[in-house]
């Protein structure tokens, strides 16, 4: 199935947001860029070389990830990370 070419970009406002609520925003984000691409959390996990219970408890906003493992995420569901400063 061709989905054909597409951009999603996450924008992280990191001054303006509390830590719980930029987990809880990133994970509902990635969940949806995730099933507009009708990926599991088990392949979207195999793709970025984690384990599916990380992809399942960043998706939910209960888990710390390093950077890398969140580029490594991002990369897989061909995502772009931006930093926004206000």
């Amino acid at each position: 199935m061709f989905l054909g070419t597409f951009r999603v970009y996450l924008a992280i406002k990191f001054d303006v947001m509390r830590h719980t609520e930029l987990a809880k925003d990133l994970g509902q984000a990635l969940r949806q860029a995730r099933e507009l691409q009708h990926l599991s959390q088990l392949r979207l996990a195999l793709d970025a070389h984690v384990q599916q219970c990380s992809i399942c408890h960043l998706e939910k906003g209960k888990l710390n990830v390093t950077i890398d493992t969140l580029l490594d995420i991002c990369q897989a569901l061909h995502l772009k990370v931006m930093l926004v400063r206000e």
